[in-house]
């Protein structure tokens, strides 16, 4: 009988441990390893937008395909983002520890207010 309680407090011991690191040591591990880096990806996903939404509005794509492939691949680095938020989020990253992390990201960038909020305007009907 003592065999049998000093097993199930080994097992509650092992899950309790298991509990703890899957919800302080990974998110905490998270925020160190890939915090900074989280950081540049919001930074230059969002210039590649800025990049982007300025081409379209200013190029004819069917007369310069070359800026078509390059406004191409410069927005894959926001696919690199969202793979990374989503490794984060997987990870137990808060989704409001993210969005401060993007607003930080984006207030280093020195970037006018107008020209922060221009290309996610949506149009009005």
């Amino acid at each position: 009988m003592r065999l049998i309680g000093t097993f199930s407090q080994l097992i509650i011991a092992i899950c309790l441990l298991i509990i703890t690191i899957q919800m302080y040591a990974v998110p905490t591990y998270a925020k160190w390893k890939y915090g900074g880096y989280y950081k540049k990806l919001t930074s230059d996903c969002d210039m590649a937008m800025h990049n982007e939404a300025a081409l379209r509005e200013n190029t004819d794509f069917e007369n310069h395909p070359n800026l078509y492939i390059t406004s191409e691949i410069e927005m894959l680095v926001c696919h690199e983002y969202d793979l990374l938020r989503k490794k984060m989020l997987s990870m137990g990253i808060d989704e409001n520890y993210l969005s401060l992390l993007n607003l930080e990201s984006l207030e280093n960038q020195k970037i006018p207010l107008k020209l922060m909020i221009e290309p996610h305007k949506m149009e009005r009907f």
